[in-house]
């Protein structure tokens, strides 16, 4: 109810079953729609086109990095896959209709871990220099299906609704280009919603969708609100706005649009400035979206700490022996060789240190030059806080070796692990990787080579190395990764491991 007392202004029709067939995303200060959003977003869960919760992703020369204000949860089960594939909610309407609010309320109302926003407006073409110039001067026609690069956005809705990782452009209305090196990576998701006016356009596009919603308000309410948008969050004139709006975002509207509707299973009708009405129409969505999901088997817990995917199988689906591509230096389940030495200096973090870049030097220089590749470039990565000892402990100077590094902890309470950085060069997947980690937790390393493989790299051209791993977390990883070797000076029991020191695997953070 709005404070009046009186009902707001705002209609849902459900349509299902009556279709004929199955703008700008701004950040989270500027509010597309009627009302601003003054529900906090869930930690972990959002990942849009100006993803909240990555600090930083960008693409320099070699490298790709990206880094989580939040831990990344996994994407993936037990074998190293998906279990079913995302969801996902299209939401269509005209420029300034409320999508992006309807978007983001959905995404903190829903008990999932992790929801991809992806708006249509990073997939704009690359503008010629006669197209740009029409554009500085308000001339150009953003607002038509021959603007945007549709093969591109079923490409990538294609990957992510699979569970695979992909990269989503960066489009700058300044400069009305794409923003260089600014990509996005995203990895598996739940549930995908993806926004846009011409969201609807596109049959190919519209099949993938699970649940289609329509935006709509008044066309003297949505050019109100994007007179105030364009003016004090764009620095445009309130004149160079109503002229592209009557010469192409009006008659855009009525030729696209108006049709849309009849593609919705949902319509939001939109007119209000009432919070108390966005939030009518999101939940009605979000209880649509969710009774569709758990007829597919998603189970909703919306605790943060509850864990997305169980990656660690029981032990009774694991084989007895020990699997065919772990290589030991060292007899398995020897106590009295690095592991006694390893033991011996636990009471001290400076000794701990210094036997474990003593101890990897041996392992991991001999394992590069062992299996690396002589004619492509060989990629060591460090992936837990233990990188310094990495750095310290490999040869650089061997040829074709570069660097690279995640961060993946694992939460205490959960026991899962969660992806904070990911900093790899751009040709990662072209020759060996060194998956590299004193102390090998399944957890991590699973995180680890799930990362590995969304960026293409083969699955046999992925190296585990360490000084010690438990016998479980070998098979583990065998089970879901069979083609990977992993190369360990020793293998023990994880009871053995866990008693040298209690946290031993984030010993060094």
């Amino acid at each position: 109810m709005a404070e009046d007392g009186k009902t707001p202004d705002i209609n849902v029709e459900e349509c299902f079953g009556d279709s004929t067939d199955s703008e700008t995303y701004e950040n989270k200060q500027e509010t597309e729609g009627s009302c601003k959003i003054t529900t906090m977003i869930r930690k972990r869960q959002t990942s849009t086109s100006k993803i909240d919760d990555i600090l930083e992703s960008q693409s320099r020369g070699k490298m790709r990095r990206a880094i989580y204000t939040h831990g990344r949860p996994p994407w993936f089960d037990g074998t190293g896959k998906k279990p079913s594939n995302a969801f996902i909610i299209g939401i269509c309407g005209g420029s300034s209709s409320g999508k992006t609010t309807v978007a983001t309320n959905i995404v903190a109302s829903m008990g999932l871990p992790w929801v991809n926003i992806i708006t249509m407006d990073s997939f704009y073409k690359i503008l010629t220099p006669e197209q740009r110039e029409l554009a500085a001067k308000d001339d150009y026609n953003f607002d038509v299906p021959d603007a945007l690069e549709m093969d591109l956005v079923l490409e990538t809705l294609q990957k992510l609704k699979v569970g695979n990782s992909a990269i989503i452009p960066q489009y700058c209305f300044t400069t009305h280009s794409r923003i260089e090196n600014a990509s996005k990576i995203h990895y598996g998701s739940d549930v995908i919603i993806f926004e846009g006016i011409l969201a609807f356009y596109d049959k190919r596009i519209r099949d993938m969708m699970d649940v289609k919603v329509f935006v709509d308000a008044d066309a003297d309410v949505r050019l109100a609100r994007r007179l105030k948008r364009d003016t004090e969050l764009r620095g445009r004139t309130p004149q160079s706005v109503l002229n592209q709006y009557t010469k192409f975002v009006k008659p855009a509207y009525e030729k696209y649009c108006e049709e849309f509707k009849s593609y919705a299973d949902i319509i939001a009708n939109n007119n209000t400035n009432d919070i108390s009405a966005c939030r009518v129409a999101v939940d009605f969505i979000v209880r649509k979206c969710e009774a569709i999901l758990k007829d597919k088997g998603y189970v909703f817990d919306k605790r943060e700490d509850s864990p997305a995917y169980n990656i660690y199988l029981p032990d009774e689906v694991l084989s007895s022996t020990l699997p065919r591509n772990l290589v030991t230096t060292e007899k398995p389940y020897n106590m009295n060789g690095v592991y006694k030495q390893i033991k011996e200096s636990i009471h001290s973090k400076a000794d701990f240190i210094k036997i474990s870049e003593k101890i990897m030097r041996q392992i991991g220089n001999d394992s590069i030059n062992k299996y690396k590749d002589d004619n492509k470039p060989n990629t060591v990565i460090s992936y837990t806080v233990c990188h310094r000892i990495i750095e310290n402990s490999i040869n650089y100077d061997i040829n074709n070796i570069q660097q690279g590094d995640m961060l993946v902890k694992i939460q205490p309470l959960s026991n899962i692990p969660e992806l904070f950085s990911v900093n790899l060069p751009r040709n990662v997947h072209i020759g060996k990787c060194f998956l590299m980690d004193p102390i090998i937790s399944s957890g991590s390393v699973l995180m680890a080579i799930r990362v590995l493989l969304d960026h293409h790299v083969k699955e046999n051209d992925i190296y585990i190395c360490g000084i010690l791993m438990s016998d479980k977390a070998a098979k583990l990883i065998a089970y879901a990764y069979p083609n990977i070797t992993m190369i360990v000076m020793d293998l023990e029991k994880k009871s053995k491991i866990d008693a040298l020191k209690p946290g031993i695997y984030q010993y060094f953070d």
